[in-house]
């Protein structure tokens, strides 16, 4: 017999997304993943630092793949290096050891069918021209 679920959440509030503008933003987690064309990149929950139940979103990194040619390379290698200079990262880095690590940026709000209202970043605040 499994048991019987009996939790009071009429207390818990909802998650916001919050308003677009500049945030101090904290890395929940980061992990090496394949995107849905087994490109590479660098997959990152964020958390919104000082806004309660501020609602967590993920954003992602893409990396050089073997097939990728000069121009994709070199685009994804710009998106890179926006990210480690945004978050003061010199190379080589763990991926797994960006988790904890905190920056300013500048967070817009973009909707979607499948995920709905959600933010993501639109830039570094320490990057110039990082759109």
């Amino acid at each position: 017999m499994s048991p019987l679920l009996d939790y009071n959440y009429s207390d818990v509030p909802d998650l916001v997304i919050v308003p677009e503008g500049e945030y101090q933003i904290t890395i929940k987690s980061a992990e090496s993943k394949q995107d849905k064309n087994n490109n590479p990149g660098m997959q990152m929950r964020i958390k919104v630092d000082g806004v309660e139940n501020a609602k967590p979103f993920t954003t992602w990194v893409s990396l050089p793949g073997p097939n990728d040619d000069k121009d994709t390379k070199d685009d994804k290698l710009r998106g890179l290096r926006r990210f480690n200079e945004g978050f003061g990262v010199q190379m080589p880095i763990e991926i797994s050891n960006l988790a904890g690590m905190s920056t300013t940026v500048i967070l817009g709000v973009r909707t979607s069918e499948e995920y709905g209202d959600q933010n993501y970043i639109k830039r570094y605040s320490s990057v110039p021209g990082s759109a």
